[in-house]
């Protein structure tokens, strides 16, 4: 049992230390030099910002307004200009409908990002037509 408890509070442990480092490149790409922010309001009552920085090679995607959703999960994916997409990751809401900010590092054909609707924790290709999407500059 006290082997069992060591292994969790280390586990614990690796995920507040991953956590942390995200938070710190999350920061790092808002306020680096070069930081770029495109926003829109792809529906009403929602808004979305995306901020990248070139020479870090991240983009921070967040958003507000998006509904709860029950047994179905927000998907971020990155698109490139061949018309291709892959996953940033599943989004996480709360009950305001703020989006816990989603660090990703685009690829060199990434041109914007779009958001789906799929099955709970989520998919590897999307399986609805986006929900939203954007382009991304910088």
């Amino acid at each position: 049992t006290i082997i069992a408890l060591g292994a969790v509070v280390l586990d614990q442990g690796r995920q507040v230390d991953e956590l942390h480092a995200n938070e710190q490149r999350i920061a790092a790409v808002i306020s680096a030099p070069d930081a770029v922010s495109t926003s829109a309001e792809p529906m009403e009552g929602v808004s979305v910002t995306v901020v990248s920085s070139e020479t870090l090679g991240d983009l921070v995607f967040s958003a507000h307004g998006l509904e709860d959703l029950h047994e179905e999960d927000y998907q971020l994916w990155l698109t490139r200009d061949d018309g291709s997409v892959y996953s940033a990751g599943v989004l996480s809401v709360d009950e305001a409908g703020f989006v816990l900010p989603v660090l990703a590092e685009p690829d060199e054909g990434t041109e914007g990002v779009a958001v789906t609707v799929e099955p709970e924790g989520g998919s590897d290709q999307p399986t609805s037509d986006p929900v939203m999407a954007m382009p991304v500059t910088g």
